[in-house]
């Protein structure tokens, strides 16, 4: 039977965690649990139940669940002599499990290191050795069998779902751990698209800034609930599950993120506020969602890269009275440190980004570090205390990235514009270099869906000689109403955009050819690259099991006539 949604957390409880300068990422459930809350109202209803080492299973948590589940994993943790300090890579599935595994781990002083269920299995491995965590903790998913084999014989690696109903079900000593300082309580892995993930540093105090402020900021209505479909082993989805906690918020903890389904979650559990990442909204507005067909919502927030106009624009249409928050940051800033709010009938323009939150600063430097005036394109740097301390075991990555006057470099291109808002160009590796000048991958993508019926595309640059002469690759997923004529769409747009001179192709993809993509469904471009001149040739000979069309501009390759005729 499930239970009636729990209370949300009244002024005064909040103002007092506001207020307590101690409440940390390390503490703040316990802290929770110290006022006067609802502990048995329904705090996070789950897609995928989870069950606990010791049998227990949960298809919603209250609060006194929360701590139940926490406990009986802490317990479980003791069991294999986990200590303070020793880092902990949790390979768990999708929904609430890394979140609770988080909160076990950070229970007993120890460091979780989660990684999404969708990485390959032995880049999961090699991101396990590189850094050299202390254990490896996994469940059953679509990649544990893999690991498993890879894994054989060897130690300090654990699967946490085999249920045994005589584990202790508390910790023993001393539980939980105090913390009073701003030591390390977790490690997040980046996006991967340039190799094996970078490993992220959070603080106790460095990653609870931003939730700190969401505690008297975040409410606006007497009835708040939320629709989370972020992934929760990405430090995005902690921090929202977190808010949850803080504020006594309903949130529906989605497995599926990109599913078509998540128009029925919506419909079903009616939230007034919905988080994910791009990619799941994406998905969402290629379900093309009927006018009004989600009219609870009244904020979308999105955040890591911004989302595209064109799905932003559908997302309004079938929630005209929601806002939509547009939020750019990334692990290494701790959260989404720029913001932009778009409404039905007014969106915010393309690649803008909008200025930093009130705690933060940014400006845009050249390749030596010098501060560029508005309008002069550079790098992103920005200023917060929700900055990373850096990347584990990696000071010199961490000194590139890291200005002496405490700036930190985002790996993006941009200006500042006329308004003083920053606009996002590109993420500096996918930056085509073309013999006319740079191209922007990020701004001519969201030109081609601005301009053209497709729901989603990819832009890459692909090297024609060893100097700077890259030709602009634009992939585009199969269209099956309309054939191939969304390329001769998209090589109009082109023709538009680019400098004079610049070579370009337009690759439509086979059906049911998806593009290589990270853990967090970020497009893999590096992968993309390294397989197009064979894929090409794959085409040139008459087969079209991944390339069905592709055409060419200003480039000495083309497609036969038997290639067109069957187009």
């Amino acid at each position: 039977m499930m239970k009636p949604m729990i209370n949300l957390h009244s002024q005064a409880v909040r103002e007092s965690l506001y207020a307590d300068e101690a409440l940390g990422t390390g503490n703040f459930l316990f802290k929770v649990l110290e006022l006067g809350v609802d502990r048995e109202g329904g705090l996070f209803s789950l897609e995928q139940p989870f069950i606990t080492p010791c049998g227990t299973c949960f298809e919603q948590l209250s609060l006194t669940d929360l701590y139940q589940a926490v406990a009986e994993l802490a317990a479980w943790y003791q069991q294999l002599d986990i200590h303070a300090g020793e880092i902990v890579l949790t390979y768990t599935s999708e929904g609430i499990s890394q979140f609770l595994h988080f909160l076990a781990l950070t229970s007993l002083g120890a460091i979780p290191a989660p990684v999404n269920c969708n990485m390959r299995p032995d880049i999961t491995l090699l991101y396990h050795r590189k850094y050299r965590f202390d254990r490896l903790v996994y469940d059953q998913h679509a990649n544990s069998e893999e690991l498993v084999r890879l894994t054989a014989g060897q130690h300090d690696i654990y699967a946490c779902d085999i249920v045994d109903p005589t584990l202790p079900t508390q910790p023993d000593g001393d539980w939980p751990i105090q913390y009073s300082h701003d030591v390390t309580v977790m490690i997040c892995h980046s996006s991967g698209t340039t190799g094996v993930p970078k490993a992220v540093l959070f603080g106790h105090q460095q990653f609870f800034h931003g939730k700190r402020e969401r505690l008297l900021q975040f409410l606006q209505l007497d009835g708040e609930r939320m629709l989370c479909a972020l992934p929760h082993s990405h430090s995005a989805g902690v921090s929202y599950l977190m808010t949850a906690v803080l504020l006594g918020m309903p949130t529906r903890v989605l497995t599926r993120l990109t599913s078509p389904v998540l128009a029925d979650e919506i419909v079903a559990f009616q939230p007034s506020v919905m988080a994910a990442f791009s990619q799941s909204y994406a998905a969402l507005a290629e379900t093309h969602p009927r006018d009004n067909a989600f009219p609870s919502l009244r904020r979308f927030f999105n955040t890591g890269d911004t989302a595209h106009e064109m799905h932003i624009r559908a997302l309004l249409n079938a929630a005209p009275q929601a806002a939509f928050h547009d939020g750019f940051g990334a692990s290494e800033l701790g959260m989404a440190l720029f913001s932009k709010v778009s409404w039905r009938g007014r969106i915010a323009s393309g690649r803008c980004v909008g200025q930093p939150v009130p705690f933060a600063q940014a400006r845009i430097e050249d390749e030596l570090g010098h501060v560029l005036p508005q309008g002069a394109i550079g790098y992103i740097a920005v200023q917060s205390p929700t900055i990373t301390a850096g990347y584990f075991l990696d000071e010199s990555l961490t000194a590139r990235c890291r200005r002496p006057d405490g700036y930190w470099l985002t790996g993006d291109i941009g200006y500042l514009d006329a308004d003083g808002a920053f606009v996002h160009l590109d993420r500096a590796v996918d930056v085509i270099r073309s013999a006319r000048g740079p191209v922007y991958t990020l701004q001519l993508e969201e030109t081609v869906l601005r301009q053209c019926q497709v729901d989603d595309v990819t832009v890459v640059g692909v090297p024609l000689s060893p100097r700077s002469n890259e030709m602009v690759v634009v992939l585009l997923r199969p269209t099956a109403a309309r054939g191939v004529m969304p390329c001769h769409e998209v090589a109009a747009v082109l023709a538009a955009s680019l400098p004079e001179g610049v070579p370009y192709a337009v690759v439509h993809l086979a059906n049911h050819v998806g593009l290589p993509t990270g853990a967090t469904g970020k497009a893999l471009k590096r992968i993309i690259l390294d397989r197009f001149w064979h894929d090409l040739n794959q085409y040139r000979r008459g087969n079209r099991d991944t390339y069905r069309y592709v055409l060419q501009i200003g480039v000495d390759f083309a497609p036969s006539d038997e290639a067109l005729t069957s187009a």
